[in-house]
């Protein structure tokens, strides 16, 4: 016996959405804007309707920045539902384990959300604007679920009672610096 592997082909995704946004003055230095976005990415198959891999029903933003002479502090909030993520079964075969990845499977993790904050500074040196910039992504420290797996407790690999599917997650803190350059 051979092995059979299929290839779906013909697969149709569709993507369908709608964002907004309002954008204000909030007084002498300050400027803030939220935006929201209601988004639906599908993959038909066939014989099955999935949602697609960057599917993200939900995203919302929130910004805040504060002009003080030649400064520019801000910080950017974002909140947004996860993307659809094969969800691992874990089921009993006879002398080994049988962990199944389904794509209709799939399960979304809980929302997630994350603060940015940024300071920047203008300089005009030789008819060159330049800005310096220091900006910190993530400064919440923030986990956000990427894939789920199979965990075993016990140090029989193939002790199905004793597993369970388990979160992969990233924490991703990212300090910047940076100058750009505008000639």
């Amino acid at each position: 016996g051979g092995r059979t592997v299929t290839v779906y082909r013909d697969i149709e995704t569709r993507a369908l959405g709608l964002e907004a946004m309002i954008r204000r003055d909030l007084g002498r230095s300050f400027t803030g804007w939220l935006s929201y976005s209601l988004g639906t990415l599908d993959r038909d198959l066939g014989f099955i309707e999935l949602p697609g891999d960057f599917d993200q029903r939900h995203t919302a933003n929130a910004v805040v920045q504060w002009r003080h002479a030649r400064w520019l502090f801000g910080a950017t909030g974002h909140l947004h539902t996860g993307r659809p993520l094969p969800y691992r079964w874990i089921a009993v075969c006879p002398n080994s384990v049988a962990v199944v990845i389904d794509p209709a499977l799939t399960r979304r993790p809980e929302a997630s959300w994350r603060l940015d904050l940024r300071a920047e500074r203008a300089f005009e040196i030789a008819g060159a604007q330049l800005r310096l910039y220091v900006e910190l992504q993530n400064a919440t420290f923030a986990r956000e679920t990427l894939s789920y797996d199979a965990e075993y407790e016990s140090t029989a690999p193939y002790d199905v009672s004793r597993s369970r599917v388990e979160a992969n997650t990233l924490l991703l803190p990212l300090p910047l610096i940076g100058l750009e350059v505008v000639l």
